[in-house]
């Protein structure tokens, strides 16, 4: 056994060692268990209803960073859903022809090339989550706006999506600039041999950011376009899809810094599906979110708050605002650098004419990470 184990080390050591000059692997991890409980109350005209849930969720991942040499890097991410983490239940422990969830996927598989004068991403690749992207993340997954400010970016995606993203850096000075531009396939549609030549209107999404920062300050405006979202092909007619906004974040010093910004996306939508469309269909719908928070570091942790605030509402009908409130306040205790236990509660509230609900969200989440 130790012979083998001394075996296995020593071949380890010497391959690291007989790497090329400026190439280098780093290891990385993470696993989270959270104790939740979540108290909903429901307001429906001159109806009330209330009720409690409690969970256990846990979230986890694993990776590893590959510098190649000066200009060319990789990493790859493998995990479950830990942006959201996933919750926990018998049926989905790993008993023998059981599993039903927790089961890992790529979240980050991507290479990039980057000389200095512009960088090239492509793959499964990082996508930070912003005030637009909080609204996309909605979108992708519910088909409306609903709950942007609830559900963050993080919490669809893991900060990543499929995608090939291009960028240069346009000032590297005191004041720093730079534009990054990403695509992506939203939904890939096919066509057949006709006589006459058709394209297949495949809905690309394309995404254009404009980092800025001078000092402590940094903005990144962000704009982010979907063209043929939905399309008839029988009645040749589409849906587009538009959203745009500005991120910013201002560092007072080492322990304090603050953050705020702001999305809306307009979706005028004519066409049902991929095929002939309803007549009764027709949606302008316009959905914000926006918000601020702040970072404090107190003793040997950090203290997280955030108010944000998000709308969705369909401009063809009266009276369809509905608005999304949203608290979030948190203290990360670091017990040492591997290990952090944080407090967390959270308010969710959801507004419509005679209609109100409220969900608490109060847990504690262990974090172990290298």
């Amino acid at each position: 056994m130790f012979k083998t184990l001394s075996t296995v080390l020593l071949s380890a050591v010497t391959v690291f060692s007989a790497l090329p000059e400026g190439m280098s692997f780093t290891p990385y991890g993470m696993a989270q268990y959270r104790f939740r409980y979540e108290f909903t109350n429901k307001n429906l005209s001159e109806e009330a209803s209330s009720m409690g849930n409690y969970y256990n969720t846990i979230g986890y991942k694993i990776g590893l960073k590959a510098v190649l040499n000066e200009q060319v890097s990789a990493q790859f991410e493998l995990g479950n859903d830990w942006g959201s983490t996933e919750k926990i239940d018998a049926s989905a422990y790993n008993y023998t022809g059981i599993r039903k969830a927790l089961a890992p996927f790529f979240s980050l598989a991507y290479v990039k090339w980057d000389p200095g004068y512009l960088h090239i991403e492509a793959g499964i690749i990082p996508v930070k989550g912003t005030s637009v992207t909080d609204i996309l993340g909605v979108s992708l997954t519910k088909g409306n706006y609903q709950l942007s400010s609830h559900i963050p970016w993080l919490a669809n995606t893991n900060n990543s999506m499929q995608g090939f993203r291009i960028g240069a850096p346009i000032s590297k000075g005191n004041f720093k600039f730079g534009v990054d531009l990403m695509t992506s396939i939203i939904k890939q549609r096919t066509e057949t041999v006709k006589e006459e030549f058709a394209s297949n209107n495949n809905s690309i999404m394309i995404m254009a950011d404009f980092p800025m920062s001078i000092a402590g300050l940094s903005l990144t405006p962000q704009f982010i376009a979907i063209p043929f979202r939905n399309y008839d092909k029988i009645m040749n007619v589409a849906d587009h899809e538009f959203m745009g906004g500005l991120e910013g974040n201002y560092k007072v010093n080492d322990g304090v810094s603050f953050k705020f910004g702001f999305g809306f996306a307009a979706f005028a939508q004519n066409v049902t599906s991929d095929t002939t469309s309803k007549d009764s269909i027709v949606r302008k719908d316009i959905g914000t979110n926006g918000g601020i928070g702040s970072t404090i570091k107190l003793g040997s942790g950090k203290l997280d708050i955030e108010l944000r605030i998000g709308s969705q509402e369909d401009k063809e009908l009266d009276d369809n605002l509905t608005l999304y409130p949203f608290v979030d306040l948190k203290y990360g205790w670091a017990v040492n650098k591997y290990f952090v236990i944080t407090p967390r509660v959270r308010l969710f509230v959801s507004a419509a004419e005679n209609n109100t609900t409220i969900a608490t969200r109060p847990e504690i989440m262990f974090t172990g990470s290298f």
